[in-house]
C-alpha cells in the first residue's frame, strides 16, 4: 500500500488542498462536518480546541485520515491510485447526510496460526475513498 505516516512539519504544510469529499468531526460538535469541493488548509483546521476526533478527507491523488490520540494529531496520507486496486466496501453511514461511507480495502496472504502450512487471506489496509 502507497501509505505515508506525516508528522506535524508535514501537514503543517499542506494547504490549498482540494477536497472531493471527507468530513471532519471536531470534539465540541455532535455531528461531523462535511467537506466537497472546498479549498482547505490542514493547519487552520487540526486545532488545539475543539480537536478533530476522526477525520477522512480525499482529494484526487490522496486520501487523508486524521485521529487525535492523546493530544497529537496523527495524519496519514494514501495514495488513491493505488488504493483502487483494493475491494470496495460500503458501510453505514453513522450521524452524516450520506447514505454510506465507500472504502477501499487490500488483502494480504498471510501464513494460518492453526493450520501448519496453509495460507490466508487477511485485511491489510483500508482507505476511504468517498460518500455514496
Amino acid at each position: 500500500m502507497q501509505h505515508k505516516k506525516l508528522d506535524q512539519k508535514e501537514w503543517e504544510i499542506l494547504d490549498a488542498l482540494i477536497i472531493q469529499s471527507g468530513y471532519l468531526w471536531y470534539s465540541d460538535k455532535r455531528d461531523p462536518y462535511l467537506y466537497s469541493g472546498k479549498t482547505i488548509s490542514l493547519v487552520e483546521l487540526l486545532t488545539e480546541l475543539p480537536h478533530v476526533i476522526e477525520g477522512w478527507l480525499v482529494t484526487k491523488e490522496d486520501s487523508y485520515c486524521i485521529r487525535y490520540i492523546d493530544g497529537k494529531y496523527y495524519v496519514h496520507q494514501y495514495d488513491i491510485a493505488y488504493a483502487k486496486m483494493g475491494e470496495e466496501i460500503k458501510y453505514p453511514a453513522h450521524k452524516l447526510d450520506a447514505n454510506l461511507l465507500v472504502f477501499r480495502q487490500g488483502f494480504a496472504m498471510v501464513d494460518s496460526n492453526v493450520v501448519h502450512g496453509l495460507s490466508q487471506k487477511m485485511p491489510s489496509w483500508r482507505v476511504f475513498t468517498g460518500f455514496e
